[in-house]
């Protein structure tokens, strides 16, 4: 879970995204004139993603329900709240880490976050190898290119503990009154 600070309010776009491809799976809301996607075609292996689940929060974990692999990233939403990015610090591979606990933190101009699992996880990798040099990615592509983990589900929560996609887009709407 995102703990986002943020110093003042950002004016959110609520038009509709009309995009659609075989390998997006597709968020409604606009944030800041960003669409919160998670584009599949970025993560290295996304074959067999069949599961995206939000956080209120404002993390997104994407994985395979049968193989419990998966990335784990911070929505578009919370990055565009954050501002340029200039710092992440994630977890170690091998590690378990409990449902609610965090894993790692970013940090930007604005803030710094904790940032939050919402399963039991095991980290299988990290992304520090592309983060360590642009930080700023974050940024730009939460929803890509800049995931943070890649995991093994070990344990899911109750379906109230997260957000599907409908469910995160009525939470969003409700963060621009």
């Amino acid at each position: 879970m995102f703990r986002l600070t943020t110093f003042k309010p950002l004016n959110l776009l609520k038009q509709q995204s009309k995009l659609s491809a075989f390998n997006f799976v597709r968020y409604q809301s606009n944030c800041a004139n960003k669409v919160n996607i998670v584009n599949l075609a970025k993560l290295p292996e996304s074959a067999g993603i069949n599961n995206i689940i939000y956080t209120s929060s404002h993390e997104w974990l994407a994985f395979n329900k049968e193989s419990k692999i998966g990335y784990l990233g911070i929505t578009q939403y919370a990055a565009n709240h954050m501002g340029d990015v200039t710092y992440v610090e994630l977890s170690d591979v091998e590690e378990v880490i409990e449902a609610g606990e965090s894993i790692g933190s970013v940090e930007s101009v604005k803030s710094s976050n904790e940032i939050y699992t919402p399963y039991k996880i095991e980290v299988l990798e990290n992304n520090m190898d592309v983060l360590n040099d642009k930080p700023q990615l974050v940024s730009e592509d939460a929803m890509g290119d800049a995931w943070l983990l890649k995991v093994k589900v070990l344990e899911e929560q109750s379906e109230e503990a997260v957000l599907d996609l409908e469910k995160y887009e009525t939470y969003l709407k409700g963060c621009d009154e």
